[in-house]
C-alpha cells in the first residue's frame, strides 16, 4: 500500500491541549507501507510529531512492532519533530533517498537500543530522536525476528539477549504479538554496504542457578532480500548429538562442514566442538529458490540421541536379589575389592542391598539399580556426595523408614560448576549436578512435635537468638526456616539451632 502526493498538516495554533501529544501519521503494525511524495507541515510545537510507529500496539500488542515503513521523496515544512519512539524495536523506517533523515543518504531510521553503539553508521540525528531517542543508520538494513515456542519451561517469561562484540541488548517477553505470541521480537542490522558480517550472540537471560541448554524454539525473520544473511550463535554447556531445523519444504539435521555462508540455505547450522556453540544461518535462499518477501517460520530443536535412538543399559535380572546386606566400606562389596574414590563412578547392581556406613568422597556418577540405605545410628551424621546420582527402575535410595526414622542426620551434596557436563541416560538429558529418580527415593527424618510456629517478637538482623510462641522440641543441629516478612520467597533464611 502507498500514501503519496499528500499534505499532512500538524499544529494550526492551539490545536493540541497542554500535556497531550499529536501525530501526523501513525505507521501500521505491518510491513509494506510506502510513503512517497508527501509533505509534513507544522510539526514544531511541543507534543507534535510527524511520525509515530506501530498503530494500536499499546492496546493490543504492548511493546510489539518491528515493522518496516518506507519513505521516499518526503519533505518537512516547519516540521523539525519528525519521528517519535516509545520503545526499542517498535519499528524501523527505510529511508530510500535520505529525505526522511534530511541527510540525503540511504539508510534506516530506528529507535534507540543497546546494540547501536556497535555500528558506527548509526548516529543520533536531530528530528528523528523523539521519545526514547532514535538514530539514522546510513547504509544499514534492519530486519525483524520473532521467537516463541521455547523450551524447557524455565526459559518462559525470561528476557532474551542479543549481543555483538560483548555488548548485549535485552528483549522482553511479551504475551501478545501478531506473529509470535508468548514470545519475543527484535530488529537487527543485516549488513553494511562494505559487507562485514559477524554472528549475533543469542540466548535467554538465565541465572547461573537456572542455566539450561536450549532444547527448542520457533524463530522467523521477515523481508530478507537477495544476498542478505544474518547469523545467530548460541552457547551450549553440553554436547548434543545434533540439531534439527525445519520449515515448509526443508528439514535437516546435518551440519555444514564450516560456518554457513549467505549462499547456504536458510536454516543451515554449524557446531563448533571446541567453543561448544552452534551457529544458525538466516539467508535469502531455500534449497529450491529465493525466499519470497515474507516471514518463514523455522523450528530449531536439539537432539541428544542419534537418529537410531539412544541405547538403554540393560539391567541383569538373571541374578536373584540378595537377602544379605553389604557394607559400602567393605572391599568385598566392590569389583576387584576397590572402594570408589574421589571422582570415580560407583554402581549398585540390581541384586545388591548396600548399607552406607561411611561418608563418601565426591563421586563422579553414582548409579543405583539395587538398594542403597543410609545406616541409622543415634546421633550419627552421614554424608553422600557426587556429581550425578541416578536411581534407576527398581533402584532405591533410602534414608530412614516410618518405623525407624533417621536419628542423626543424612545429607546429600551434589557438586559441579556452571560448565559441568550434562548427564545423559538413554534418551533423557538430566542436566548437571543431578539427583535423577526413576526408581524410589525414601526419606524419613525424626518427627518434631512442633514442626512450625510463629515468632513471639521480631527477629532483628544479625540476631543470634529468636523468641517463638509456645514450647518446641527442637534440638541442636536442627535446621529451621525463618520466613520473610514480605512476599519475596528469596528473603527466607535458613539457620541451624
Amino acid at each position: 500500500s502507498t500514501v503519496r502526493d499528500s499534505l499532512i498538516v500538524g499544529d494550526l495554533g492551539g490545536f493540541v491541549a497542554a500535556g497531550r501529544s499529536a501525530y501526523g501519521m501513525i505507521a501500521p503494525a505491518a510491513t509494506g507501507l510506502l510513503v512517497r511524495s508527501t509533505t509534513f507541515a507544522n510539526y514544531n510545537a511541543t507534543g507534535m510529531w510527524a511520525l509515530r510507529a506501530c498503530a494500536k500496539c499499546e492496546s493490543f500488542t504492548p511493546l510489539g512492532g518491528g515493522w518496516e515503513t518506507r519513505f521516499q521523496d518526503v519533505s518537512f515544512d516547519n516540521a523539525d519533530n519528525r519521528a517519535y519512539w516509545r520503545w526499542p524495536h517498535e519499528a524501523f523506517y527505510w529511508d530510500v533517498d535520505g529525505s526522511l533523515s534530511g541527510t540525503g543518504e540511504r539508510g534506516a531510521v530506528v529507535p534507540e537500543n543497546d546494540l547501536l553503539d556497535q555500528f558506527p553508521a548509526c548516529v543520533s540525528t536531530p528530528g528523528v530522536d523523539g521519545g526514547i531517542g532514535g538514530r539514522f543508520c546510513e547504509g544499514l538494513v534492519f530486519r525483524r525476528f520473532g521467537v516463541n515456542g521455547h523450551a524447557p519451561a524455565s526459559m518462559r517469561y525470561v528476557n532474551l539477549f542479543v549481543g555483538l562484540n560483548g555488548m548485549n541488548m535485552q528483549v522482553p517477553w511479551r504475551l501478545k504479538s501478531k506473529t509470535h505470541p508468548d514470545g519475543y521480537h527484535f530488529t537487527v542490522p543485516v549488513r553494511t554496504r562494505d559487507g562485514p558480517r559477524s554472528p549475533y550472540m543469542f540466548g535467554w537471560n538465565l541465572t547461573d542457578s537456572t542455566r539450561v541448554d536450549y532444547e527448542r524454539f520457533n524463530i522467523g525473520v521477515s523481508e530478507l532480500l537477495k544476498n542478505e544473511a544474518i547469523w545467530l550463535k548460541m552457547d551450549y554447556m553440553g554436547e548434543p548429538d545434533r540439531f534439527q531445523v525445519t520449515y515448509p519444504g526443508f528439514d535437516t539435521d546435518e551440519p555444514t562442514p564450516a560456518l554457513p555462508t549467505k549462499t547456504d540455505p536458510l536454516g543451515s547450522w554449524f557446531w563448533d566442538d571446541v567453543a561448544r556453540d552452534v551457529t544458525l544461518a538466516f539467508t535469502s535462499y531455500t534449497p529450491d529458490a529465493f525466499v519470497p518477501r515474507s516471514m518463514i517460520g523455522t523450528t530449531f530443536q536439539k537432539h541428544d540421541c542419534p537418529r537410531a535412538g539412544c541405547s538403554r543399559p540393560r539391567i541383569d535380572r538373571d541374578v536373584p536379589r540378595e537377602a544379605r546386606e553389604r557394607l559400602w566400606s567393605s572391599p568385598s562389596t566392590w569389583p576387584d575389592g576397590h572402594i570408589p574414590q574421589e571422582g570415580e563412578e560407583a554402581h549398585i547392581p540390581w541384586h545388591y542391598n548396600v548399607i552406607l556406613d561411611v561418608d563418601t568422597p565426591v563421586l563422579g556418577l553414582l548409579l543405583i539399580e539395587g538398594r542403597l540405605i543410609f545406616d541409622n545410628v543415634p546421633g550419627r551424621h552421614r554424608h553422600l556426595q557426587a556429581t550425578y546420582i541416578v536411581v534407576r527402575h527398581e533402584g532405591r535410595l533410602q534414608m530412614g523408614s516410618p518405623s525407624d526414622p533417621i536419628d542423626g542426620s543424612a545429607t546429600i551434596t551434589l557438586h559441579g560448576e556452571r560448565d559441568t557436563e550434562e548427564y545423559k541416560f538413554g534418551p533423557h538429558n538430566f542436566g548437571s549436578k543431578v539427583l535423577a529418580v526413576m526408581g524410589q527415593l525414601i526419606v524419613h527424618g525424626a518427627e518434631r512435635a512442633v514442626p512450625h510456629t510463629r515468632l513471639a517478637s521480631p527477629a532483628a538482623a544479625g540476631a543470634a537468638a529468636i523468641t517463638v510462641q509456645g514450647e518446641v522440641d527442637w534440638v541442636a543441629g536442627d535446621r529451621i526456616s525463618i520466613a520473610a516478612t514480605g512476599f519475596e520467597p528469596a528473603e527466607t533464611e535458613v539457620r541451624v539451632v
